[in-house]
């Protein structure tokens, strides 16, 4: 059994579960400020699911667009490249199959 204690709501966003743990997936906290746009590039099965703000995610290769909200869960497959723009400042926790090596 793991047990950690979480940043409280609103501090810096970080790593909760690490490969280091060994259960196969990592999980973190992501935040992006209001106007932030970053590429996200998948090497591996990916989920977004948002706690707070707003944004929008774009799919590069079919145009396809998201709206971000709280309660909004993204599913990204390895290969995919989506543009994520963050209207306010937007906070999630991402989970990663397998997680990264740090």
């Amino acid at each position: 059994m793991i047990i950690r204690n979480v940043s409280p709501a609103g501090e810096q966003g970080g790593a909760l579960v690490q490969a280091a743990d060994e259960v196969g997936f990592g999980l973190e906290e992501v935040r992006f400020p209001a106007g932030d746009e970053a590429v996200l590039t998948a090497d591996r099965s990916e989920t977004l699911f948002v706690t707070e703000g707003r944004g929008e995610v774009v799919d590069d290769s079919t145009g396809e667009r998201g709206q971000l909200r709280q309660g909004v869960v993204c599913v990204l497959r390895p290969g995919d490249r989506v543009r994520l723009t963050a209207s306010t400042e937007l906070a999630a926790v991402r989970a990663m199959m397998p997680p990264a090596d740090s």
